[in-house]
């Protein structure tokens, strides 16, 4: 009789505590992790030449001519390598994203393209680039990546 009230006294009250102190630990919103955190694995090249007419120019990786890695990193810093039609290209800088805008800075230059996520494991990047006096046709390149396994 006297350990029951002794536990009804003592044990209750601490496991009471015990499970209010055991709150839900979700992450709030502004605390949740980017999306496009992590490493992704390019899978396409779309390049649209806006001549006459105008002409579409598709890469598909496939690990020889067209690939490539692009790492987002939680300090918004980010590092790109790989191959586009047998060209080498590599990169590092910041990035930062606001709506649909990605916005890359690399020595200096920005660079800010409409990005859009189907889900989880895919997402596209696209820039246009008006006609000057380096490139006679206006250009639309959109870059495709899947999560890296």
């Amino acid at each position: 009789m006297v350990k029951e009230k002794i536990m009804r006294k003592y044990l209750l009250p601490i496991l009471l505590v015990g499970f209010w102190s055991c709150e839900d630990t979700k992450t709030s919103e502004s605390e949740q992790i980017n999306p496009l955190i992590g490493s992704w694995t390019l899978t396409s090249v779309f390049v649209t030449v806006y001549s006459d007419p105008t002409q579409t120019l598709n890469f598909v990786a496939d690990g020889e001519t067209t690939y490539g890695t692009m790492i987002f990193n939680e300090d918004t810093t980010y590092s790109w390598q790989g191959v586009v039609n047998s060209e080498p290209s590599t990169g590092l800088g910041t990035w930062s994203m606001e709506d649909d805008i990605l916005t890359f800075v690399e020595n200096g230059e920005s660079s800010s393209w409409i990005y859009s996520i189907s889900n989880s494991n895919n997402w596209s990047m696209s820039i246009e680039y008006p006609a000057d006096d380096v490139i006679e046709y206006a250009t639309l390149s959109q870059y495709n990546w899947t999560r890296a396994e």
